[in-house]
C-alpha cells in the first residue's frame, strides 16, 4: 500500500503530521511534553495548519527529513561543500534540490545532478526544530 507522509506547520512551527493511506487521511501530533494530553497515534481528527511539507528522505541518523527542514550537509563528490540547507522541489528536473540556506553555494540534486555529483542520506543531518516556549 502506498503511503504519503507530510509534516504540518503553522506559523513555521510543527503542529503535527498527516499521512494518506489508501485514500484515508490520518493525523497525529508530534511527540513532545507540551502535547501531554494530546493523542500521539494516527487519528482521523483534523489539525489546523497552514503548510504541509512532503517527506523527502531520511538523514544519516535515520530521522525523517521533510521539505524545508534545515539540514547540515557535507557532500558532494568533486564539488565537496559543507553548509546548511533545505530541500525544495525543482520542476525543471522533476526532483528534489538541496538549496543552500544562504544561497551562496551551488545547488545539489537528490540522487544525482547534471554534473554527475550526488549526495545520499549519509551526507545530510537534520537540525532539530527548537521550541520557543
Amino acid at each position: 500500500m502506498n503511503e504519503h507522509l507530510f509534516k504540518l506547520t503553522k506559523y513555521g512551527k510543527t503542529v503535527g503530521y498527516m499521512k494518506i493511506v489508501g485514500g484515508a487521511v490520518l493525523y497525529k501530533h508530534p511527540p513532545a511534553e507540551k502535547w501531554a494530553n494530546a493523542w500521539l497515534e494516527w487519528k482521523t481528527a483534523i489539525i489546523c495548519f497552514d503548510t504541509a511539507h512532503p517527506f523527502v528522505t531520511k538523514d544519516k541518523n535515520g530521522k525523517d527529513v521533510f521539505a524545508r527542514d534545515l539540514l547540515n550537509y557535507d557532500c558532494c563528490g568533486d564539488f565537496h561543500e559543507k553548509g546548511i540547507g533545505y530541500f525544495v522541489w525543482d520542476d525543471d528536473v522533476a526532483g528534489w534540490r538541496l538549496q543552500d540556506a544562504e544561497k551562496k553555494k551551488r545547488n545539489f540534486y537528490y540522487g544525482s545532478d547534471f554534473n554527475g555529483s550526488d549526495f545520499r542520506s549519509e551526507d545530510i543531518e537534520l537540525i532539530e526544530e527548537k521550541d520557543n516556549e
